[in-house]
């Protein structure tokens, strides 16, 4: 007899190039496979490790049991061999003094399988750091006819963008 086990990976991304630092709602998402050759046989259990910099706000997915106090998501239900279960959506708030960067790790466990470094996975997300634009005219206050300096403020100096202006007559 030849046994079969199952292989679960853990795959973790967040949509979008970056998150921003005070966002609130920004997203992870988590996807468990069946890599092996066996179904699983055993509870699947995916566990979130934040880093410092992010709270998560919200824990779920379809069929999967989700505690939030501990990030851990639970289900029993057999997964076939090439198989994914529905996806897990971790939401986030970034605090408004996180670092430039920050690695979000996750593990998938369980399942009866054979227990491979794919059982682990770490998504790497850019936090920027908002822009604000303060705009100031001189004189101050206007009189009709008056020719006018607009001044424009980029906070945080480093930012980087376009800024448009319209000449208004």
């Amino acid at each position: 007899n030849i046994v079969q086990f199952a292989g679960l990976t853990l795959t973790k991304k967040h949509p979008g190039s970056a998150f921003a630092r005070g966002q609130t709602g920004a997203l992870f998402n988590l996807t468990v496979k069946n890599a092996g050759s066996g179904p699983t046989t055993t509870t699947v259990t995916v566990t979130d490790a934040l880093p410092a910099g992010l709270t998560a706000v919200g824990i779920a997915g379809s069929g999967w049991n989700c505690t939030l106090a501990t990030l851990n998501c639970n289900r029993s239900d057999v997964l076939a061999p090439g198989g994914t279960y529905p996806l897990i959506v971790v939401t986030v708030n970034v605090a408004s003094n996180a670092p430039s960067s920050l690695t979000n790790t996750a593990t998938v466990s369980g399942g009866g399988g054979v227990v491979t470094s794919a059982a682990t996975a770490t998504d790497s997300v850019a936090i920027l750091q908002p822009s604000s634009i303060a705009l100031a005219a001189t004189p101050n206050p206007i009189r009709l006819g008056q020719a006018v300096t607009v001044t424009a403020t980029v906070t945080p100096s480093a930012a980087t963008g376009k800024v448009d202006r319209k000449s208004v007559v």
